[in-house]
């Protein structure tokens, strides 16, 4: 089936790769398996490790476009944004890349246009953590509490990488996660046709659940989405998540419903399994969301 019959339209849903090469060898492969042309990519794009700066740049110049240019090669559009992980230092490698290159698309810039009329839309920006990289951290609320920081708290430029001295006035002079989303809709957005592709899940719904039980996702996401009710919200952040729901509750927790709204958040498990999701999309109510979750096994587990 193409990604489009008319008002349909049909994409791979993936998020959390951190620079897996493994994984972004695979996608071309699975677009393939599916009959798919569209790939988007819910965050933490790039990988992790001891010199992130040198690895996050190596693969915006090496890996990613050896990526693109295999899934330009098979006629597959890319839209992607960063996620916590991402080092803002970098950031304008990947939109340097994105504008460069027909068919890649940063998600977190502007309102795009899917095939059948949907639109779609990013956001990087997660509630502040107990983790120091503060990059891509915002207060979820007015009223949230402040979050104690494991270590120092920094954030990276270009050129340096920036102690937060004061971690309250920090925050208090950036807006909000709630006032940055409200901000990306406009008078004019038809929000029963679109999808927003948050970084951080919505809360209260078990799409953010840690092994500990507690449910980390944004009461912000979780607001916003009740209040636009876009068709869809793709998030990922949180990669136990499903797992914990299936300890929890003997399924995995990856999709819910908040009004009218559908909440996906496939969870990874990397560097074992790939996570990602066929998502299908459709102008009639009845089926207007149509999602299959779906796991690929990458690396075997000692032991199993």
């Amino acid at each position: 089936m193409s990604d489009i019959e008319g008002t349909r339209t049909r994409f791979l849903y993936v998020t959390d790769l951190h620079g897996d090469p493994r994984a972004y060898a695979a996608l071309p492969e699975i677009c393939d398996q599916h009959g798919l042309r569209i790939i988007i990519q819910g965050g933490d794009m790039l990988p992790k490790g001891r010199d992130m700066f040198a690895s996050q740049r190596e693969f915006l110049s090496v890996d990613l476009p050896a990526c693109l240019d295999r899934c330009a090669a098979a006629g597959i559009s890319f839209f992607g944004l960063f996620g916590n992980d991402d080092l803002r230092a970098v950031h304008e490698l990947w939109l340097a890349l994105a504008r460069s290159r027909p068919g890649v698309h940063d998600l977190a810039e502007r309102w795009h246009t899917l095939p059948g009329g949907f639109t779609i839309r990013g956001c990087s920006w997660v509630p502040d953590y107990l983790f120091g990289l503060k990059d891509w951290c915002l207060r979820d609320r007015a009223d949230a509490a402040p979050v104690p920081t494991r270590g120092r708290s920094i954030v990276t430029s270009e050129s340096e990488v920036t102690e937060i001295d004061d971690p309250a006035a920090f925050f208090a002079s950036r807006p909000t996660l709630e006032e940055h989303l409200d901000s990306l809709v406009g008078p004019a957005d038809r929000m029963e046709r679109a999808v927003m592709v948050s970084h951080a899940p919505p809360g209260k719904l078990g799409l953010g659940r840690l092994w500990s039980g507690e449910d980390v996702g944004s009461k912000s996401v979780h607001e916003w989405t009740l209040r636009h009710q876009p068709l869809l919200t793709l998030s990922g952040h949180i990669h136990e998540s499903p797992d914990v729901g299936s300890a929890m509750h003997g399924a995995p927790r990856h999709t819910a419903t908040l009004g009218r709204t559908t909440c996906h958040q496939p969870g990874q498990d990397l560097p074992y399994t790939l996570n990602y999701s066929v998502v299908e999309l459709s102008a009639k109510a009845e089926d207007a969301v149509s999602i299959e979750w779906k796991r690929l096994p990458i690396l075997t587990r000692r032991g199993l």
